[in-house]
């Protein structure tokens, strides 16, 4: 079998960050590429103790319902006070995007996001076949006139991170969240609200999320990727009744349920006091790894880059000032640095900008995100 054998269909852009992957865990690289959490952080003592109370049980070894573990889903719907119907526990919010795709999409069908977008959700949408209309991103939101312009054409989807995008780390305005949704509600476009970052809040006041602005119009995507721990692979749909036993059905017969024994030592920790001192903790360290990765770049390369300071998320979206950033993260790599490209976040009919990159800091520690921009600083010289 060759390329060539396969349907167009399935075929979709390779991910740069998974594909780097190799590369940058190597024991010398640095790597500000990918969307990782510090494992230092994980709490490795309390999932210990979860898994000695959890199998006590031998049920947490058996299948479940494809919808999630009851229990999950009512700690889920409380905390997003909504109902547990309308929780489904996925694979990720991953596959939370790539079942909505499935379920709400024909190919053909236009999907609406805002321009730099989360690579992930680029692949979705190219397996399922979308047209992408791609709108530009503001300070504090999308532009809304091109948002309304985007919506005449009756799109399906329009996707969207409203809090601390990947990867530009914007946070939409108040405002722009209730003109969107009232601009969603006028064109009965809906809205996928991707959420991994929401709780990663620095400084600043919490938002209200699309979701609780229109439960109707809008599918909540979340994770527990970013706070927990990625290797349990947990996320969740929350939406209308409708949409949630629709995506149910393409779930089970995608891979029957989400992992029980998973899903029960992520409950197990959820339900645990210590859960809320956790979240207090990791916020507060991310908060130092973004405040040195900035002064590092600023101490190091001054004018040579500029950048927004993000309240929140994992990213600084960051303009090389007259540098190619394909260029520069290739060459980085012989450096033993790895970053990743502006490039990479545009879908393929619109213009890349190339003077973009994103980087990660809440992976590296602090002493490592000084060494890799001195690193990144000494190829952007040599440029």
């Amino acid at each position: 079998m060759t390329m060539n054998d396969l349907n167009p269909a399935h075929k979709t852009r390779p991910s740069y960050i998974r594909n780097i992957l190799q590369a940058a865990t190597n024991s010398e690289m640095i790597s500000l590429a990918g969307g990782l959490p510090a494992e230092s952080c994980f709490p490795i003592e309390k999932f210990h103790e979860a898994v000695s109370r959890v199998l006590a049980d031998p049920s947490a070894l058996q299948y479940s319902g494809t919808e999630g573990e009851p229990e999950l889903r009512q700690w889920l719907a409380n905390y997003l006070n909504t109902e547990s119907a309308r929780i489904l526990i996925t694979n990720g919010a991953q596959q939370a995007m790539d079942l909505l795709a499935r379920s709400l999409l024909q190919p053909g069908d236009a999907v609406v996001i805002e321009t730099p977008a989360y690579l992930g959700a680029l692949q979705v949408l190219d397996l399922a076949q979308a047209n992408i209309i791609a709108i530009d991103q503001t300070a504090t939101g999308p532009d809304l006139n091109q948002l309304e312009t985007a919506f005449k054409q009756q799109p399906k989807l329009f996707y969207a991170v409203p809090d601390f995008h990947n990867p530009t780390g914007c946070c939409w305005s108040a405002l722009v969240r209730c003109e969107v949704v009232a601009l969603a509600e006028k064109y009965q476009v809906t809205i996928i609200e991707d959420a991994p970052y929401r709780e990663l809040r620095y400084s600043g006041t919490t938002l209200t999320s699309l979701y609780d602005l229109s439960p109707e119009q809008v599918c909540r995507i979340g994770s527990f990727s970013k706070v927990a721990a990625p290797g349990l692979r947990l996320g969740y749909l929350c939406a209308s009744k409708s949409v949630v036993a629709n995506v149910s059905l393409i779930k089970q017969a995608t891979d029957l349920h989400s992992s029980t024994l998973c899903q029960r030592l992520l409950l197990s920790c959820l339900q645990e006091p210590f859960y809320r001192d956790h979240l207090i903790h990791l916020k507060e360290d991310y908060r130092r790894r973004r405040n040195t990765l900035v002064n590092a770049l600023r101490d190091t390369l001054g004018t040579k880059v500029d950048f927004l300071i993000p309240q929140g998320g994992m990213f600084l979206w960051v303009t090389a000032n007259h540098y190619d950033t394909d260029e520069l993260a290739e060459r980085a790599l012989s450096k033993k640095i790895a970053i990743v490209p502006g490039s990479v976040f545009y879908p393929h009919n619109s213009s890349a900008t190339m003077n973009k990159m994103r980087l990660n800091f809440t992976h590296a520690t602090p002493q490592l995100l000084i060494k890799g921009v001195e690193r990144l600083a000494t190829v952007i010289n040599a440029l």
